[in-house]
């Protein structure tokens, strides 16, 4: 399984060093990919919890998000083989020539490296009949797995080849702790050990890339690093992570 590194987007950093700082370390420490993430609404008084979940609180993180393509063209920039995705990317938030020239613009300058993507459950007949592949987010593997299932299907349906479509599964809120957790603690959360059982499960359900997402959880870009690294030596030691190719 491949793995991917989502980029610094919060207030806390410094966009000037931190993101040339996390792209070209991550490159050099072995990531496939990089990514980065569109939101420009954060409730002031909210009625629900968030993405509808009763009780479940909004992260501050969320109040402030650098533009994705911004980060990502500051990506490419100092990087020369990785590549570079959304996830996701608002497309209606922009207007449709300029989103088009933006992207070819920065796939050109990067010599081809640049990823699109989404989910959502109304889009799944659209990602089985043109789709490249399917980027689900904070999904446990058993989940993911039924899912996929359904979808490479759908492809099949549709007359489409399904080995052609990828499984992109993102984690964005990746929580590392020194001490271990207890069993019932949430999903992507806990010691590199215990978070190693939840990159297993995703590789059961036939993930070719796992995106790793730790902004949130860094109050710097040395400590998104420092933690980023743990997780990439934790998954080649646990033989997860596809090497030598």
């Amino acid at each position: 399984m491949d793995f991917g590194l989502a980029l610094p987007q919060g207030a806390h950093n410094d966009l000037q060093r931190d993101v040339i700082k996390v792209a070209k370390r991550a490159e050099e420490a072995g990531f496939d990919s990089l990514w980065a993430y569109e939101r420009v609404l954060f409730p002031v008084n909210p009625t629900g919890g968030m993405y509808g979940v009763d009780g479940l609180a909004w992260l501050t993180y969320y109040e402030y998000c650098a533009d994705p393509l911004t980060v990502l063209t500051l990506a490419g920039a100092v990087t020369e083989k990785v590549r570079l995705g959304t996830s996701v990317l608002i497309a209606p938030l922009h207007s449709k020539l300029h989103l088009a020239r933006t992207l070819a613009t920065l796939d050109q300058a990067t010599g081809g490296r640049v990823l699109g993507g989404g989910m959502t459950k109304r889009a799944f007949r659209r990602i089985a009949e043109k789709g490249d592949g399917w980027l689900p987010v904070n999904m446990p593997g058993k989940d993911i797995a039924a899912a996929w299932r359904q979808l490479l299907d759908q492809a099949a349906s549709a007359g489409r080849d399904p080995a052609a479509l990828r499984l992109v599964p993102v984690a964005p809120y990746t929580v590392v702790t020194d001490k271990p957790l207890r069993p019932d603690r949430e999903l992507f959360q806990g010691t590199p050990e215990q978070l190693m059982e939840d990159f297993a499960a995703i590789a059961e359900a036939g993930a070719h890339e796992l995106v790793i997402g730790l902004d949130n959880d860094a109050a710097s870009a040395g400590e998104l690093l420092d933690k980023a690294m743990r997780l990439l030596t934790a998954a080649t030691a646990a033989g997860l992570r596809r090497t030598g190719v």
